[in-house]
């Protein structure tokens, strides 16, 4: 079976600091300004078991001094607001961290250059009931602090490549297992918007999607809005739950109305759900 390796970004991309030291006021800019990258930022392979596969990633290096990188793997998951969770290699169902293999694990990236790391995956040879499916980690690339200029602080970067392995034959299903009026403490405050929704969808399938969806207000026969849900197609993770809302422009007539969420995942058919919503 042959691999393949999704690349999802046409430019290597910067990633966010972390302030590593002391010694900044408020207010005050940091002078040392640390840009790194990796290209691509998510690797995707299918492969049987017993077979192994690979491929290569860049680091990108955009600041004016050397640095030095040392990764790790992790294992990771997505809560259902979104947020990013971290966890030990191998501590998650459905980790790849044991099968993931990087070369070299630490390098140094000349100023403004790139570095090429190898990597690969072994699949386990064994074959058990409820083998196929989707598996994860993660490759973090740390680079070294590096002081600024004027002596005051010490900044790091760090970038994350998602590696998913696909084992057996892939499996989309999303449905839509609710639909719901939703509020909050800063929900329409001082705003002259409509009612918010939440809409919450489970990935029933093995496989990670990317789903792009709807919410329409109907009134009857009539369209009243449309409006975008998951519009980045932010990742639903395999047996994995998301949570997308929106908020109408303004308020509702007293009325009967239907709120339809409707979803494109790339499978045979949309998935969708209804909430009958009545405005007193």
């Amino acid at each position: 079976m042959a691999s393949r390796v999704r690349v999802l970004s046409p430019a290597l991309i910067g990633v966010a600091l972390t302030v590593m030291g002391l010694g900044m006021s408020v207010g005050q800019p940091a002078r040392a300004a640390l840009m790194i990258g990796a290209y691509p930022l998510e690797l995707e392979h299918q492969a049987a078991p017993g077979q192994s596969v690979g491929g290569t990633f860049q680091i990108y290096n955009g600041t004016d001094t050397a640095l030095h990188f040392t990764t790790t793997l992790s294992d990771w998951q997505i809560t259902p607001d979104g947020d990013l969770q971290l966890a030990s290699p191998a501590s998650l169902p459905r980790s790849a961290s044991a099968w993931l293999r990087v070369s070299p694990r630490e390098f140094d990236v000349p100023a403004k250059g790139t570095f090429t790391v190898r990597y690969s995956i072994s699949v386990p040879a064994e074959s058990k009931a409820g083998w196929d499916g989707e598996y994860r980690s993660m490759i973090v690339a740390q680079s070294q602090a590096l002081p600024s200029r004027s002596g005051g602080i010490m900044i790091a970067g760090a970038v994350a490549i998602k590696v998913f392995v696909q084992v057996g034959n892939p499996v989309r299903s999303l449905a839509v297992t609710g639909v719901q009026p939703y509020s909050s403490a800063a929900t329409n405050a001082g705003t002259e918007q409509g009612p918010s929704f939440q809409v919450e969808v489970k990935n029933t399938g093995n496989v990670h999607l990317r789903p792009v969806g709807r919410l329409e207000v109907r009134q009857g026969d009539r369209l009243l809005y449309q409006i975008p849900l998951n519009e980045a197609a932010a990742t639903v993770l395999p047996d994995a739950t998301r949570v997308f809302r929106a908020t109408l422009p303004a308020s509702l007539p007293s009325g009967e109305y239907q709120i339809l969420a409707i979803f494109d995942y790339g499978g045979s058919k949309l998935a969708g759900g209804r909430l009958n919503y009545r405005v007193p």
